[in-house]
């Protein structure tokens, strides 16, 4: 085997951990993806275009803290002892989630280690553990980080902050393969059928359902909108989290005619759902999600591939590709912002630069660039 891949999820798949897989098998790479599978919902051996993937427990859930830091050591204990006994030439580690085993094991055995930080990790916990923990993760990070073969990460902000550790940093971002939103009209049509009639403006958020995206603020927002607006505006959450059945009794309650929420989907579909749709929601609350400013999420990629306008927070990364390429709304997370950016989006779909615009960007932030980059890094300690 050539890569091993750790992941801390059961791999639905993850998208971003799926292109660099993907990339490096259709270049002659062995790889097999080993993850944790925490509520047992997928095939524990399984394969997808040629990459091996392998799903172990303990059972655990999504967005309780303390029973995954209470689980989490056994999953270490697998990935540890399967980084060993691999046989693999490169351990690869996706997120802090997995990189104290995959290190450990590493060292141990010689092999090389790749850390592949998604995110600003300490950033993204840092309203859910104690800050003592955090302090330490931090820590831990920075020292393994620096003796990895190398560190990929989202973009340069995040970069500069492994550097200036000392880390040889590679920033591979979240773009996407334009291949998959070569999808049939008619089966955009179908899925577009299914929420909203071809009259109204959709506008089509896919991922956690928690507070600190600002879904109840998206909500609220419609109460903002001129009636004429609100006629033509159909909001489409879909997605799980702890916040699912608040948002439910909230949109049957009152937003029923301008809102529906759907279930969590395969990723697969996601560039279908985003292409039916005529806009894409992607805010954050600073306050309680820190990460807000470090963030180059897949919702941003996902519209400029789909050319779909999308709403973005007016701080960090996102906000900066927004302003400089002008393919959407900047807002406040408050409901009379956002209102506001719905109207922006609405008025900027129907134009030509839009379309334009949105083209340039997606020659300029695309998965065919950013794969070149893994397989050169990969060409180096192979």
């Amino acid at each position: 085997m050539d890569v091993l891949m750790l992941l801390a999820n059961g791999f639905p798949p993850d998208i971003r951990v799926y292109k660099e897989a993907k990339t490096l098998t259709e270049n002659g790479k062995d790889v097999e993806i080993f993850c944790w599978d925490r509520l047992g919902e997928f095939k524990a051996d399984d394969k997808l275009d040629d990459i091996k993937v392998t799903r172990v427990g303990p059972k655990s859930s999504y967005g309780n803290t303390n029973e995954n830091m209470l689980m989490m050591p056994f999953f270490w204990k697998k990935c540890f002892f399967k980084c060993l006994n691999s046989g693999a030439k490169v351990i690869h580690c996706h997120d802090f989630d997995t990189l104290i085993p995959g290190f450990l094991a590493a060292k141990l055995s010689g092999k090389k280690i790749v850390y592949d930080s998604h995110e600003n990790y300490t950033a993204s916990i840092k309203n859910k553990v104690p800050s003592p923990i955090c302090k330490i993760i931090s820590i831990t990070e920075k020292f393994m980080s620096k003796r990895c073969d190398y560190v990929i990460t989202i973009n340069q902000l995040i970069g500069d902050i492994f550097e200036s550790n000392g880390a040889k940093v590679l920033i591979i971002m979240n773009a996407q393969d334009s291949r998959q939103y070569d999808i049939e009209y008619l089966q955009l049509e179908k899925i577009r059928e299914k929420f909203a009639g071809k009259d109204k403006f959709v506008i089509c958020y896919i991922g956690g359902l928690r507070k600190e995206r600002c879904l109840g603020e998206l909500l609220e927002s419609i109460d903002y909108l001129s009636k004429t607006e609100k006629n033509k505006v159909k909001i489409l959450i879909i997605g799980r989290g702890p916040d699912k059945e608040e948002l439910e009794k909230t949109i049957n309650t009152k937003y029923n005619k301008n809102a529906c929420i759907k279930d969590f989907i395969d990723p697969f579909l996601v560039p279908a759902y985003t292409l039916a749709s005529d806009g894409v929601y992607c805010v954050g609350n600073p306050k309680l999600y820190k990460n807000v400013e470090y963030a180059a999420s897949n919702k941003l990629f996902e519209s400029i591939c789909a050319h779909k306008p999308i709403i973005v927070n007016d701080v960090g990364i996102m906000g900066d590709v927004i302003s400089e390429n002008r393919i959407g709304a900047i807002v406040k997370n408050t409901p009379q912002s956002i209102a506001g950016g719905i109207r922006k989006i609405m008025q900027m779909s129907k134009s030509k630069e839009f379309y334009q615009k949105s083209k340039k960007a997606e020659i300029k932030y695309n998965w065919e660039s950013e794969s070149k980059k893994l397989l050169n890094m990969y060409s180096k300690i192979i």
